[in-house]
């Protein structure tokens, strides 16, 4: 493009930017494009700005983020909502409580996406009270309908009351609820230990024409492996392949969790064959649900689909295989792992090894 002798404008670098931070091409393709806009003159307008704080907040440096904010004379509701967000993505949020507080302040009024941002931060912390403080404020600008708003409501309760009951009270005050707001109810109840309500919730979902995204099928293959359940899980299964839904490796996981959570080794081992990725928590939780079984050989031969993955061991999957070796008295076995553990300065693990060794 400069080459062509076409240089880049405002908006060519807002583009940039956000196609920078949705991709998680990290800090240093943000910092080359700030610094070729630097470069290039071009003027920072409010929306170019907020691209910039974006930018650095999904890169993890809040610190760069603040100055660039701290450089506009005025902040609008998008920007104050990009700090706000940018701080409970990195769990700072009494930063990004005060940070809501400075926008008030500033006479900015919030919108419903700042409503969302607070909430979602009470989530994050499981802060009933904090959240109930932020439904005040909700309630007091008229934003309980919105699907954003809502939806947030939802998720905050679901995470942080005792009992579902004023989650579905906050789904019921969604005038048409979305995929998001049914997968929250379907995982809060599952979560609460209402694994039956998450399967009839499931079931009510499709009747009103929603259709389960990953996230759903994840939440509701948590709910079978949970009870074990293999007629559910079967049924999932069926759904998933009747309907084509797109089974990323999340969904492909909670799958093999599932199956394996119910005795269904082969089945799960189906599964990982035909998943087009596999990662550490492929075999990490297969390995675990063998070794509560009972199965330990069959645990540690996860580590020859690890290798041929090229998956490479954390401290939690090598704490696996260790209790499985232990438990089989394989010395060969439990010496190569403690070997390997020593590699990676997981010294933690000399008093498992000690099991291995009858030390």
């Amino acid at each position: 493009m400069i080459e062509a002798g076409v240089y880049p404008n405002g908006f060519t670098f807002v583009k940039l930017l956000g196609v920078s931070s949705f991709l998680g091409l990290g800090m240093g393709c943000g910092k080359i494009l700030h610094a070729q806009l630097i470069r290039f003159g071009v003027e920072t307008n409010l929306v170019l700005k907020t691209a910039i704080v974006d930018m650095y907040a999904k890169c993890r440096r809040m610190e760069d983020a603040i100055k660039v904010s701290n450089q506009t004379p005025e902040c609008d509701v998008y920007l104050w909502t990009t700090i706000i967000s940018g701080f409970i993505q990195n769990f700072q949020i009494r930063e990004a409580v005060n940070a809501f507080l400075d926008m008030r302040l500033s006479r900015t009024q919030p919108n419903n996406f700042t409503h969302a941002s607070l909430l979602n931060a009470s989530s994050s912390i499981l802060s009933l009270e904090l959240g109930e403080q932020f439904h005040s404020l909700v309630i007091m600008v008229g934003l309980e309908d919105d699907i954003f708003v809502g939806n947030a409501l939802v998720d905050m309760y679901m995470k942080c009351s005792q009992t579902p009951a004023n989650g579905v009270e906050a789904f019921r005050g969604i005038n048409s609820p979305n995929v998001i707001s049914w997968t929250s109810l379907i995982a809060g109840f599952a979560e609460h230990g209402l694994e039956e309500e998450s399967f009839q919730l499931f079931g009510e979902m499709q009747a009103a024409g929603v259709q389960p995204n990953s996230f759903t099928l994840s939440a509701i293959l948590g709910a079978c492996s949970k009870m074990k359940s293999v007629f559910q899980t079967m049924k999932i299964h069926g759904h998933i392949i009747k309907t084509k839904a797109d089974m990323d490796i999340a969904v492909g996981n909670a799958l093999v969790d599932a199956y394996a959570g119910g005795g269904m080794t082969d089945e799960a081992w189906s599964v990982i064959h035909k998943m087009n990725h596999r990662d550490l928590i492929t075999y990490t939780g297969l390995a675990a649900k063998l070794n509560q079984r009972g199965d330990h050989e069959m645990a540690l031969k996860v580590i020859a689909h690890m290798c041929n993955d090229d998956v490479k061991m954390d401290e939690f999957s090598l704490a696996s295989f260790l209790s499985a070796a232990a438990s089989l008295g394989t010395m060969e076995t439990g010496k190569q792992l403690h070997c390997y553990s020593v590699k990676s300065d997981w010294m933690c693990f000399g008093v498992m090894s000690c099991r291995v060794h009858d030390d």
